[in-house]
């Protein structure tokens, strides 16, 4: 992905600056945090990053989003899921204080594509 600047915010994702001081190559393979749907937490979503996306695909990445936080998941096929990766620890019932502004917008996204 290139983004503009302005547009990366979490502190705990990797970059790497690109030539141009107008944009940043974000390197996914090495963001700090876990999953495979990274810049979900990373980066305000535009609808062109959704538009070729499964609704299941869509269904984890949003969901990713949660367990990053240690959500516990009360549906079998998420909890089932995300126990496989090494880094998920469900420890929590609500993980809503930890959400940032990037996130909830990007939420409200996927859910719409979701429909």
């Amino acid at each position: 992905y290139i983004i503009k600047p302005e547009e990366f915010i979490w502190e705990d994702c990797y970059i790497d600056l690109a030539e141009s001081a107008d944009s940043l190559v974000v390197n996914l393979e090495e963001y700090k945090i876990n999953g495979d749907f990274k810049i979900a937490s990373c980066k305000k979503l535009q609808s062109s990053d959704l538009e070729s996306m499964t609704k299941s695909e869509l269904r984890i990445m949003r969901n990713e989003i949660f367990a990053r936080y240690g959500y516990m998941f009360k549906s079998s096929d998420l909890r089932i899921h995300f126990n496989n990766y090494s880094w998920y620890e469900g420890t929590r019932g609500n993980v809503d204080v930890f959400l940032t502004d990037i996130e909830l917008a990007n939420i409200s996204l996927i859910k719409t594509f979701e429909k």
